[in-house]
């Protein structure tokens, strides 16, 4: 059996649970991709943050120049979601959880 996790990635998990976000890496074009989007509940952002809550959710993305992105800039790069309401809001990566040669694993928060 040969391994093709990217292939796999984008064409069946990506394929068949995914919603479309759009994608904005700092300094460049907006793109639709898309991604697995887990919506978390309102949570306290960090330890340094005052205490606030902040709406989170985990993304998991395709790592590929075309269905996905091959780079995360978590200080520049923003991506347009849909949050448990049904509004569009833009999210900012907080951490990558991981990665491999298949996908991102990201947090994000608004």
């Amino acid at each position: 059996m040969t391994l093709r996790l990217k292939t796999d990635v984008v064409n069946v998990f990506l394929g068949d649970f995914a919603e479309d976000i759009t994608y904005t890496p700092g300094g460049g074009s907006a793109k639709t991709i898309k991604v697995i989007v887990a919506k978390d509940a309102l949570g306290p952002g960090s330890e340094n943050d005052g205490r606030t809550l902040r709406n989170q959710a985990e993304i998991y993305i395709a790592n590929d120049a075309v269905k996905g992105v091959t780079a995360i800039d978590k200080r520049d790069d923003r991506l347009s979601i849909t949050d448990r309401e049904g509004s569009t809001r833009t999210a900012r990566v907080v951490e990558v959880i991981g990665s491999d040669t298949g996908m991102w694993h990201l947090l994000v928060e608004w």
